[in-house]
C-alpha cells in the first residue's frame, strides 16, 4: 500500500490519502473485494459456519477437506470482510460500505467467544 504522510486536519489528510490511493488504483482493488462480501448470507455461528450468496456456497478455503477441524476455520472470512468493507468506506466515503460492515460486525458480536464463566487460569495453563 502506498505511503502518504499528508499534514493538516483529519479531514484534509483523509482527502489526500483518498486521491493517492485512488490515483494508485489501490482504492479500486479494495471496492472490488469489498463487493465480494455484499449480500452474503451470514452463518449464524462463526465455528464451521458457512457461508452463502444467491444460494451458492462462497469463500471456502479448499486447503481442507470437508469435516476436517481445519476447514471449519471462519476467522479469516470474518476478518477480511469487516476489514475490507471499512477501507472501502473510509475510501470512498460510500454508506453502502459502512452498512454493509456493520451487517457483518453486528453478527459477530453475537458469537460466544470465551467459554461459559470465561477461562480459568490452572496449574500455569489457561483451561476453557
Amino acid at each position: 500500500m502506498a505511503q502518504f504522510h499528508p499534514t493538516g486536519d483529519s479531514k484534509e489528510r483523509l482527502s489526500v490519502v483518498r486521491e493517492g490511493l485512488k490515483e494508485s488504483g489501490e482504492t479500486a482493488s479494495i471496492v472490488r473485494t469489498a463487493a465480494d462480501y455484499f449480500d452474503v448470507e451470514l452463518p449464524e455461528k462463526e465455528w464451521g459456519g458457512k457461508f452463502y450468496k444467491n444460494g451458492e456456497r462462497v469463500f471456502t478455503w479448499g486447503k481442507f477437506p470437508e469435516g476436517h477441524v481445519k476447514s471449519n476455520v471462519t476467522s479469516g472470512i470474518w476478518n477480511k470482510a469487516i476489514t475490507s468493507l471499512c477501507k472501502a468506506y473510509l475510501l470512498t466515503g460510500d454508506e453502502r460500505y459502512g452498512r454493509e460492515a456493520l451487517r457483518w460486525g453486528l453478527r459477530v458480536a453475537t458469537f460466544r467467544l470465551l467459554p461459559e464463566g470465561g477461562p480459568r487460569w490452572t496449574s500455569c495453563v489457561w483451561e476453557s
